[in-house]
């Protein structure tokens, strides 16, 4: 069984100008998060997904393969990131690639650990599920807390029930996805209908820190990893 993984990387972005070729503590946002894949065990191929020439270079700086070019049409913003990984499928099978599943790592969450990642691909190994993805425990906005709120501004737990709890350390653990990580089957990729998120239905889930989970959509999340990783370089 083959694992691939493939790093979606385009230059167009509206909250951080961009960001993908910003240097942070000393690398590049796409160099972090293959500097933690290589180290990986269980991983064929690293594979840079981008229609921008500078970030190919700098993905294969990091020792990234570039195998093909991705469209145009699909770096814009309304893609989602599933039909990129489908062009990468078919991309890779028109090479002869030999694989059984595709691990996605996003640059923008420049933080996730060789540790995790490598949590992830033992995790599928071991049991060979649909998919697996890495969740972050759910800390503000708890469900139990959130409230609907109608026309005439009456108010309605969305979950009910939740008021039992009055401490926030009695909540029930509930966890999001952290966005940074997603292994699929390959299978799952090749015979994607275009209405879901492409996870199957037996799905495996691997919660990271907070610090981990950190994706970089907005200036403020720039300067909490720059913060970070900063203190990082500090302490080694």
């Amino acid at each position: 069984m083959t694992v691939i993984a493939v790093i979606p990387a385009r230059s167009g972005s509206k909250g951080v100008p961009n960001k993908n070729k910003l240097v942070v503590a000393g690398k590049p946002l796409i160099g972090h998060i293959v500097t933690a894949a290589r180290s990986v065990k269980g991983i064929d191929s690293i594979i840079l997904s981008t229609e921008d020439p500078e970030l190919a270079e700098i993905g294969e700086k990091y020792g990234a393969e570039v195998l093909f070019k991705r469209p145009p049409s699909l770096a814009l913003d309304h893609v989602s990131i599933v039909e990129v990984l489908v062009h990468a499928v078919a991309e890779l099978s028109k090479l002869n690639k030999n694989f059984d599943a595709i691990l996605s790592l996003q640059p923008t969450a420049p933080l996730l650990s060789t540790r995790s990642i490598q949590k992830a691909v033992d995790l599928w190994f071991a049991t060979k599920c649909d998919s697996v993805f890495t969740l972050r425990e759910v800390v503000h906005n708890h469900p139990y807390r959130i409230q609907q709120l109608d026309s005439e501004n009456c108010v309605a737990p969305l979950i009910p029930g939740g008021e039992k709890y009055l401490q926030r350390q009695d909540l029930p653990t509930f966890y999001s996805n952290s966005g940074g990580l997603y292994l699929r089957r390959r299978e799952l990729l090749e015979n994607w209908n275009g209405n879901d998120f492409c996870l199957g239905k037996i799905r495996k889930g691997i919660p990271v820190s907070e610090e981990e989970a950190v994706n970089i959509d907005t200036m403020l999340d720039l300067e909490i990893f720059r913060a970070i990783a900063e203190r990082g370089m500090a302490l080694s």
